[in-house]
């Protein structure tokens, strides 16, 4: 005969059990519904490169010569786990023309350095002189920012060109050498990683710095 104590011990067992499997199943809903509501929050690549398209419009990256920003969208998407970086972003865009009659691609521009986004073509607060129109520039490119930080993960601002070694004044006799930034040509990228589709998608410029 089974002893009340052994029957409710079975009974314990039975409701642990079962709650656990209701605990797992709940946890696997949770997860399945954050996946669901993270998939249906991204935007589709079309829509955001049309968002781009409108919000760059006008706009254009000031230096030796003035290049407007062209929206870019990467053949294909990146590899699980893969980041976006220079040796990435140059493989998958190196073939496209530069901005520039004649000018260079990627595929001719051997070096890159990367500058913060948050930075990027951002009025100095700390600039009480600053010009009216270019402190209106930065303002709608704050728009431009602000969505491809929204929709987009891991982006960079990475500055595509060529560095040199480059000599000054002596020092202890000796002339001073030191590598520049890239210069010349300088293809400029803002992009990220689709939250949609993982391919590589932002804006980019040209800047001629001799």
């Amino acid at each position: 005969m089974i002893s009340s104590r052994a029957l409710v011990a079975a009974a314990a067992l039975l409701l642990s059990t079962s709650a656990i499997a209701c605990s797992s199943a709940d946890a696997n809903d949770a997860e399945q519904g954050e996946q669901a509501v993270s998939k249906a929050a991204a935007v589709t690549d079309a829509a955001l490169q049309a968002e781009l398209t409108k919000l760059s419009a006008g706009l254009t990256f000031q230096s030796e010569a003035d290049f407007p920003y062209e929206v870019v969208t990467s053949s294909a998407p990146l590899a699980a786990g893969q980041r976006v970086g220079g040796k990435v972003v140059r493989e998958a865009f190196q073939k496209l023309p530069s901005q520039e009659a004649g000018g260079k691609t990627l595929a001719d521009m051997p070096d890159w350095e990367y500058r913060p986004i948050a930075s990027f073509e951002a009025d100095d607060p700390e600039d009480p002189e600053i010009d009216p129109e270019l402190a209106k520039a930065f303002a709608a490119f704050d728009k431009v920012r602000a969505s491809l930080l929204k929709n987009l993960t891991n982006v960079k601002v990475i500055r595509f060109g060529k560095k040199e070694l480059v000599t000054s004044g002596a020092q202890k006799g000796k002339p001073s050498r030191f590598v520049s930034g890239v210069q010349g040509q300088v293809q400029i990228f803002i992009v990220g990683r689709s939250k949609s589709s993982g391919k590589i998608i932002g804006i980019r410029t040209l800047a001629i710095e001799t």
